[in-house]
């Protein structure tokens, strides 16, 4: 995969519902091309915002991980 391909794929998970494993693969192969990714950057804070949104929903102290297909 080149970096014209990944930045595609990423910008397609960002605007189109994807699961919360396909974000982390996609900023993980964006890093792995370009370590400076800015895209990645915001696949990264997307993953963290959803995280803590969701973790109000969860029982405190529940240490219960997201599925990995959890769609966002």
């Amino acid at each position: 995969m080149d970096s014209i391909d990944a930045k595609a794929m990423a910008a397609q998970k960002l605007t189109e519902g994807a699961t919360l494993e396909e974000l982390r693969d996609a900023a993980r192969d964006l890093r792995a091309l370009a370590p400076e990714s800015a895209l990645a950057d915001l696949m990264e804070a997307k993953i963290e915002r959803v995280l803590r949104s969701v973790s109000h929903f969860r029982p405190r102290g529940s240490r219960t991980p997201l599925p990995p297909n959890c769609v966002v």
